[in-house]
């Protein structure tokens, strides 16, 4: 797979921004029982898969992908507004209600349970991150080039880069949201794509973390599947949903 390239970024943005002003303002992730108190347990990923996942390297400095990423990331800093920035700033936990606020209404309806299931498949994919992550050691781009600097409400948040927590939530939840709501393949797609852009244009994630943290989350979801209650449970929102949307 390609870079990804500034063109296409600008496409992305330009699109979703259209509809910015009118979507309703996401609802924290501690609404929804999240927390970023992680308790490093695994539930719906067996315990011998903690240190199995893996992904490629990261590009190597003053590579052909080291240059782009950057270029991609100094195209961002010169034409995002404050709304863009605002708009990356709404999804701060990477939680699933954040990822897909068209969902907003159906996740407040559910109840404690499963929240509580939502909650542990995101501590799973979460704590499995850290772990890769680890592994890396990756810098942020703005510790690479000075001359970065991230979006002022976000700023120089801590940790490494390589692969993007947010976009390896959002490619774990893609695969959730598109069994939930198979009907709705392009909208959960578009904004699984939405997450990761967010992180590249806040300035915090190189595009090649985003690509590493999107196969890293399919790769949690595929180990997710292979769980049978994950599947009873995944499968029971599906028929949720199926219901809620008949009756809205």
């Amino acid at each position: 797979m390609k870079n990804l390239r500034f063109a296409t970024l600008i496409l992305s943005i330009a699109v979703s921004a259209t509809g910015m002003s009118a979507c309703a303002p996401v609802q924290t992730t501690k609404d929804i029982e999240y927390s970023h108190q992680h308790d490093g347990k695994l539930v719906y990923i067996d315990e011998e898969m903690r240190y199995a996942f893996s992904i490629p390297d990261f590009p190597a400095d003053e590579s052909e992908e080291y240059h782009e990423d950057f270029k991609v990331l100094h195209g961002w800093q010169e034409q995002r507004t404050e709304a863009q920035c605002f708009a990356a700033a709404g999804q701060e936990y990477a939680s699933i209600q954040e990822t897909y606020p068209a969902y907003k209404k159906f996740f407040d309806s559910l109840s404690y349970q499963d929240k509580e299931f939502l909650h542990r498949v995101y501590e799973d994919a979460h704590t499995i991150n850290k772990i890769v992550k680890a592994r890396f050691s990756r810098p942020r781009p703005f510790h690479t080039d000075a001359t970065l600097e991230p979006c002022a409400n976000i700023g120089r948040i801590n940790g490494y880069a390589y692969p993007s927590g947010h976009a390896t939530m959002a490619g774990t939840f893609e695969g959730m949201m598109l069994i939930i709501d198979p009907d709705n393949e392009k909208g959960i797609k578009d904004a699984t794509q939405r997450a990761g852009m967010y992180r590249v244009l806040a300035g915090v994630h190189h595009p090649t973390d985003i690509r590493a943290g999107y196969k890293l989350g399919r790769d949690i979801f595929d180990t997710f599947k292979k769980n049978g209650n994950f599947m009873k449970k995944l499968n029971s929102l599906h028929e949720k949903y199926v219901k809620y949307k008949k009756a809205h």
